[in-house]
């Protein structure tokens, strides 16, 4: 299996606030972007405070290999340290201490970063998931310790822009594109129930078009109540396809049903989703690749016990322009699916990576251009433009380095 090392990157910062758990002793310095203890009333800190990160989930991660904390310590005049940072590990669930030989289940006692550096890789990547659960010590209360970031070094298998399209962006449209389409179904029965698959139920059913039905929005006697002030829905079972109504409604009348479906979302280079059978649908006609840039800078994750550290270069980045296209049998469905897809865009304004576990900014580049007339199969469709911004592509090869612990410089003089 191919893998890339990577740097996960807990910072602390201001628009981080929400996503770290705080205690009552510490604070996060919004102008600084530092962690630190809290500052009493009598202008002292508490002796301790305790601070966890969120919980980062790649879920291309194979390994844990590393781990690094930006921090700075005061310092007595001896040159000692007078403050202290102290860890364990969790996976969102559980926290975790190594015990010298494996990671426990413990919230008590705590690890020094050299034990967690030099052991993380023993701790289980099957969960996916890891949080770094920080504790700030201080033994002169006129002092604290300041924390600027974690890092963790990890192996992943991430095709990046496969992991974008279709594990991240896929997913999102199939989980979210709800359309709301209408459909008459005069009843030859009396009846408070409804199989949408039972001829003898209504003539219109089946429906004719391949819907993937995932709930009923409501139901409405149409020929007594035609300006549908009477929502006579009570629950779908979206299995058996069946409608349960508030009261019976009689042979010969006509109900009016709002359903949602799920489109179908794929990803395609041809024309064969122009097929009755696959739609309704939306499909990624074409992604491109544009304002690509690279630079100069790196990050490292340094084992400062063993003295040895991983660099990491910095990723080549680009905006995806992608391509959206939408095929429906209706030109109505046509309509509801174009005004569910300009809502998708309004509530999400960033995409995130499921196999980085990162954010990017996502919007709409261009609005709905719609082709009002079917096609020789039928078929109406129109196009959407949106972009993935600054998409993160690590193609430069790891270095694994040493650290530069002390450095004795001798000058002699020039006769």
């Amino acid at each position: 299996m191919r893998v890339k090392r990577l740097i996960k990157n807990f910072e602390f910062l201001e628009e981080k606030r929400p996503l770290i758990e705080l205690d009552s002793n510490t604070r996060l310095n919004p102008e600084k972007n530092r962690i630190e203890l809290k500052i009493q009333d009598d202008d002292t800190y508490p002796t301790s405070g305790v601070v966890k990160t969120w919980v980062t989930n790649p879920s291309t991660v194979k390994q844990w290999l590393g781990f690094d904390a930006i921090e700075y310590h005061p310092r007595d005049p001896l040159g000692d340290p007078i403050t202290s940072l102290s860890f364990r590990i969790s996976d969102g669930t559980d926290e975790y201490f190594w015990n010298g030989g494996a990671w426990e289940v413990n919230v008590v006692d705590w690890n020094t970063e050299g034990e967690v550096a030099s052991n993380i890789s023993e701790f289980a990547a099957t969960e996916k998931k890891i949080q770094i659960v920080i504790r700030l010590s201080t033994t002169d209360t006129a002092y604290t310790p300041y924390l600027y970031e974690v890092k963790i070094l990890w192996s992943s298998n991430v095709e990046f822009q496969e992991d974008l399209i279709v594990r991240s962006l896929i997913p999102l449209l199939r989980d979210q594109i709800r359309p709301i389409s209408d459909f008459p179904a005069k009843l030859l029965v009396t009846t408070d129930t409804v199989d949408m698959k039972d001829s003898e139920v209504s003539a219109s059913f089946p429906l004719k078009t391949p819907y993937n039905l995932t709930d009923i929005d409501s139901v409405f006697n149409h020929t007594d109540d035609p300006e549908h002030q009477n929502d006579l829905f009570s629950s779908f079972d979206s299995i058996n396809q069946i409608i349960t109504m508030t009261e019976a409604v009689d042979s010969g009348k006509t109900l009016w049903i709002k359903f949602l479906w799920e489109p179908e979302v794929a990803l395609s280079t041809g024309q064969e989703y122009d097929e009755v059978s696959k739609v309704p649908a939306v499909y990624i006609a074409d992604v491109n690749g544009i304002n690509q840039k690279t630079t100069s800078l790196y990050d490292t994750v340094r084992n400062k016990e063993e003295g040895t550290a991983v660099k990491i270069s910095s990723p080549r980045q680009r905006d995806l322009d992608i391509d959206l296209r939408l095929i429906t049998a209706k030109q109505s469905d046509l309509q509801k699916f174009t005004d569910e897809i300009r809502k998708f865009f309004d509530n999400n304004v960033q995409l995130r990576s499921v196999g980085l576990d990162e954010d990017y900014y996502f919007y709409q580049t261009s609005d709905f251009d719609a082709r009002n007339t079917a096609n020789q199969k039928e078929i109406f469709g129109g196009n959407f433009g949106c972009r993935i911004v600054s998409a993160l592509f690590y193609t430069k090869q790891e270095e694994d380095l040493y650290i530069v612990q002390n450095l004795n410089l001798q000058f002699s003089k020039r006769s």
